[in-house]
């Protein structure tokens, strides 16, 4: 389910061809890599909020602070 809401909001922002994604409230990294897997050109950063979990994820490769 949340692969299809992803894959829909990426439909419905219309993007073509970004050069860098911020996936703010990204969890553990699957909608991030979703974003890289559909813009293989992008630099796609996730940002966690949890607590325990709050840092920056970069997608291609994994740069967790």
């Amino acid at each position: 389910a949340k692969i299809d809401f992803t894959n829909e909001m990426i439909d419905w922002s219309r993007a073509k061809a970004p050069k860098k994604i911020l996936d703010v409230g990204c969890g553990i990294g699957g909608s991030s890599r979703i974003l890289g897997k559909r813009f293989p050109d992008a630099e796609v950063f996730g940002f966690r909020f949890r607590r325990s979990r709050v840092g920056l994820v970069e997608f291609p490769g994994t740069l967790i602070w």
